[in-house]
């Protein structure tokens, strides 16, 4: 099963569900598009980021407390750079039958 149909499973927001529901009747997307579907979420509990951003295939990049942005072990102040590097990490997989 795809990493976006397991996505839209479990999935709770109705805006992400909305636009899940756009990808795979569309069975493609951009990664305009993919940047887009990007919802900040609070974190309640303390934790070394205050924020998450959660985009299509369940995927987030972590804001930290000093304005850094990161995903996994890389850190950057540019947004754009750490959605890059995202997307090249997971855009094989979002279609991928056997992930």
């Amino acid at each position: 099963m795809t990493t976006i149909k397991k996505h839209l499973e479990k999935e709770k927001n109705p805006v992400m569900i909305t636009e899940l529901e756009k990808v795979l009747s569309r069975g493609t997307l951009t990664f305009k598009d993919w940047v887009k579907s990007a919802i900040f979420v609070p974190v309640e509990e303390e934790k070394d980021y205050v924020q998450l951003i959660e985009y299509i295939g369940d995927v987030s990049i972590q804001v930290l407390s000093t304005g850094e942005f990161q995903y996994k072990e890389t850190k950057s102040t540019d947004l754009d750079t750490i959605e890059m590097i995202l997307w090249i990490d997971i855009a094989e997989k979002l279609w991928c039958e056997t992930c």
